[in-house]
């Protein structure tokens, strides 16, 4: 490995591995350092999602990455999720893909809205930032449920109406290691190297970022990017739950969709997102839930086993005799010591970074770049990608380049 690159990075997210993928097509030499711990991990049992808009996809992001590598996009393996469904007591209902309320036309026009918020947002992040201040519609409780699982955020806003919109028109699923290992592997072999650490800290000099420090040995930079440290953790707001239960598929009801949605359980604040797979006789149902941190439970350890615990109960009220028919239930562990992982974090309320709405988007302007798709916590994993895009433009555009990146979605 080399002592210089032009921009390191690391984290376990994908915003700042995204950024580097962007600029070493544009020709800089690129290190990222993937600090999640999900080596060696069976995808199949510990799946954690990314879910994309078709249109964005389709529109945006497979151009972008065909521009770079034509291989990329099906390197990514984006599976199709068909029938969405929205579960509440009592009742079960078909939501999508279909027209929000009958209105095909008004779920287009929202569908158009949020695109061209997006493609502008690529180089003026101040564009979508100041659309966040806008108030959502009023919305039916159980459309307020969708809205608020698909979002990283216990309050969703304009941003988090438009997006849940786009993806009741057709979404895709990826998954983060796959999407890791696919955009680490096109690092490696163009002007970058991808490696995997358990630790990676950002190298100060005079207060600026000079490089990363990866256990004994140092590489040197000229711009870093960096998920916040444990130590910064943002008032209010809790941690992501993933987890994956594996049953025999006739477990699972006739006629349920491949995405649901399902009022939250008891003693729970938020609603679930089940994914569904059906292969050879199994059943493979990906979890994800907002968790608050608080309350009487101060133990990660113990806070993490009873929200598994009210979150296995309720999958028994939608899965009838799940009990009887359950293979596995795995659970992807969000702390590390006693603070919660960076990329496994949400907030109650994502507030515009002060940083954002000057010329450049650098932190303290220390060349150091926070790689967090909570700067757009309202749109989940498109913030990420889309932060990716920010960062790696907000140095080109530090460096007087011209090349600026961006999707143009035809809308």
């Amino acid at each position: 490995m080399k002592s210089y690159f032009d921009v390191v990075g690391s984290g376990e997210g994908i915003s700042g591995l995204v950024a580097c993928v962007l600029l070493a097509h544009k020709g800089f030499s690129c290190l990222w350092a993937d600090t999640g711990n999900d080596a060696g991990r069976d995808p199949a049992r510990s799946s954690i999602p990314l879910l994309v808009s078709k249109d964005l996809w389709d529109q945006g992001i497979r151009p972008l990455l065909s521009s770079v590598d034509t291989t990329l996009p099906g390197a990514l393996q984006p599976k199709t999720i068909g029938k969405i469904q929205s579960i509440v007591p009592g009742r079960r209902f078909d939501v999508g893909p279909a027209p929000a309320n009958g209105e095909l036309s008004f779920q287009r026009k929202n569908t158009e809205r949020y695109l061209r918020l997006l493609e502008k947002s690529m180089t003026n992040p101040g564009v979508l930032l100041r659309a966040s201040s806008r108030i959502a519609p009023e919305v039916e409780p159980w459309q307020k449920d969708q809205i608020t699982a698909l979002c990283r955020t216990g309050k969703p806003n304009y941003l988090s109406y438009l997006r849940w919109s786009a993806l009741l028109s057709g979404l895709y699923s990826l998954d983060l290691t796959a999407t890791k290992h696919a955009l680490g592997a096109y690092l490696s072999h163009n002007r970058g190297h991808y490696l995997r650490t358990e630790k990676a800290d950002i190298t100060l000099e005079n207060g600026s970022a000079v490089g990363l420090s990866l256990g004994h040995a140092r590489v040197r930079s000229r711009y870093c990017m960096s998920e916040e440290s444990p130590e910064k953790q943002s008032r209010g707001g809790g941690f992501i739950f993933y987890g994956t239960c594996v049953v025999d598929e006739h477990v699972i009801p006739v006629g349920m969709g491949d995405m649901v949605i399902t009022s939250p359980p008891e003693d729970m604040r938020y609603p679930l997102m089940l994914l569904l797979e059906r292969s050879e006789g199994k059943g493979i149902v990906s979890v994800t839930a907002k968790i608050p941190v608080g309350g009487m439970l101060t133990s990660h350890t113990e806070l993490l086993s009873w929200a598994s615990g009210m979150i296995y109960k309720r999958l028994k009220q939608v899965m009838p005799f799940l009990e009887h028919h359950l293979i596995s239930f795995d659970v992807v562990d969000p702390f590390v010591g006693n603070f919660t992982r960076p990329w496994f974090r949400y907030a109650d309320e994502v507030q515009v970074p002060w940083y954002v709405s000057g010329k450049r988007y650098m932190r303290n302007g220390d060349r150091a770049f926070t790689c967090s798709g909570m700067k757009y916590g309202w749109l989940d994993m498109e913030g990420e990608i889309l932060w990716g895009i920010c960062m790696a433009n907000a140095i080109l555009k530090d460096l007087n380049r011209s090349d600026l990146i961006v999707a143009r979605m035809m809308v």
